[in-house]
């Protein structure tokens, strides 16, 4: 069992709210929590999750070079 999993079984079914912001490149520039879960553990992985895998292209349009901020929330649970 992997350690998310793990994690996820001792504490059970729990969400983490973060925010983040996305450079004019695509990059994940910043990622804090706003609504932490059950788990330290599980919030820092909801950060390292959208730094890894967040894909966003460059800014285009008229808002073209600057800094987007986004908020989402990371529901950890074990599928059945």
């Amino acid at each position: 069992m992997d350690p998310v999993t793990q994690e996820i079984v001792a504490v059970g079914e729990t969400s983490t709210q973060i925010a983040f912001e996305v450079d004019p490149k695509g990059k994940v520039t910043d990622c804090r929590i706003l609504v932490p879960s059950l788990s330290p553990k599980l919030d820092q992985r909801a950060c390292e999750i959208v730094r890894e895998k967040g894909k966003f292209g460059p800014w285009r349009g008229p808002e073209k070079g600057k800094i987007r901020k986004f908020n989402t929330r990371v529901q950890w649970k074990i599928e059945e």
